[in-house]
């Protein structure tokens, strides 16, 4: 029995063949990725090489001749840019012939008909379309993951300061209310709380990053992303200016965090958006209305778990330093203004303890969108 010979795509385009030793090397070298798509004879459709049985070390399609092909179950993707140093042998044009040796599938699908109904004109480039090309090339992969790491770590470190202001805020609280008895262990409770909520982060974050490279989709066109992401940035400058402004004309200080943190979420939000390929959402291929509603499912699930991690950093520091400030206020001063009773207090002491939940909250809302998604695959299909 002949050796089996896999392709690979490059640039939309089948390379190969290549043996299965190659392969091996190619994915031992790093110059093969988990995205990047291969075939070999007896499978229906290209498949990410990270499917390969044995070739990264999960479970897939096996290298070798003697196993059966997973076909239709597995879900094309388009292909990445190979690393350098990768040979690129063109294969050769499908050639109609009875007794021919089985030559790839393209790696992008036919349009269904060929006919003037279904060219659809270029659209008018719009300015938006200009500024999201840019958002592409500058918010990339590196850049959404190293702001969630920075983030994840302030949370992580900035948790010891929650812990500190939080005692503090019950012992400033207690003695000026003369409630003591109340306040200490309410106090002790949060902290108690947030370093439950540092655990979780430690152990649920890279948890999450190992299950979101296992989870894929494609989508026609990343207008639905940028259009999204425009929506964050606009919402972002929202509630910058809108509640600086208000904490400005009322000068009042509660204001001033949550802008902060309003910008930061909705603006990390906005780059996650922008950056579609770093999450492994293959843009520009031909999909079916299932396909694309199983993107958008995969798309809210990992960027529900990414923001959280952001979202969980930022109330930790901002939460922290307000509640400081706070507690510095009620403790400090002989006659506290009594609005440091109200609002000045509760909204710092509300961000801080709204870190708590999130790493949980994250983690079930990926898996409740990745199982959306999908339910949507297997309902609606891959259908070509």
């Amino acid at each position: 029995m002949s050796q089996i010979e896999w392709y690979y795509a490059k640039d939309d385009q089948p390379c190969g063949p290549i043996s299965p030793v190659e392969l091996r090397q190619f994915a031992a070298q790093g110059a093969l990725r988990e995205e990047t798509l291969v075939w070999r004879e007896g499978m229906s459709e290209w498949i990410p090489a990270g499917k390969v049985k044995g070739l990264f070390g999960d479970p897939g399609e096996a290298v070798g001749r003697n196993q059966t092909p997973a076909g239709g179950e597995a879900v094309a993707k388009a292909a990445a840019e190979l690393a350098a140093g990768l040979p690129v042998r063109q294969a050769p044009p499908v050639v109609e012939s009875n007794g021919g040796a089985a030559q790839p599938p393209p790696t992008r699908r036919p349009p269904a008909a060929d006919w003037p109904g279904d060219v659809e004109p270029a659209p008018l480039r719009h300015p938006l379309d200009v500024l999201s090309s840019l958002a592409h090339e500058q918010f990339n992969a590196d850049f959404v993951h190293s702001t969630a790491v920075l983030f994840r770590i302030g949370g992580q470190v900035g948790t010891f300061l929650g812990v500190f202001c939080l005692i503090a805020l019950g012992l400033a609280l207690g003695s000026k209310t003369g409630q003591l008895a109340v306040a200490v262990p309410l106090a002790a409770l949060g902290a108690a709380g947030l370093l439950i909520s540092q655990f979780g982060a430690l152990r649920l974050y890279p948890a999450l990053e190992r299950l979101d490279r296992t989870a894929w989709a494609r989508i026609s066109s990343t207008a639905p992303l940028d259009s999204l992401a425009w929506t964050f940035t606009t919402l972002g400058l929202a509630a910058l200016l809108g509640l600086a402004g208000f904490a400005l004309a009322s000068g009042a200080a509660w204001p001033a965090p949550l802008a902060v943190f309003g910008f930061v979420c909705f603006q990390y939000a906005a780059v996650v958006a922008w950056n579609a390929k770093g999450l492994r959402i293959e843009v520009g291929l031909p999909s079916s209305p299932g396909e694309e509603a199983a993107a958008i499912l995969s798309f809210l699930g990992k960027l529900a778990w990414r923001l959280s991690g952001v979202a969980h950093g930022a109330a930790i520091v901002l939460g922290s330093l307000a509640t400081l400030n706070a507690a510095a206020h009620l403790g400090l001063a002989g006659e506290p203004d009594p609005a440091w009773f109200g609002w000045e207090t509760a909204v710092p002491l509300g961000l801080l303890l709204l870190a708590i939940p999130l790493p949980a909250a994250g983690y079930l809302t990926f898996l409740a969108f990745q199982l959306a998604a999908e339910l949507c695959q297997q309902r609606l299909g891959y259908r070509r």
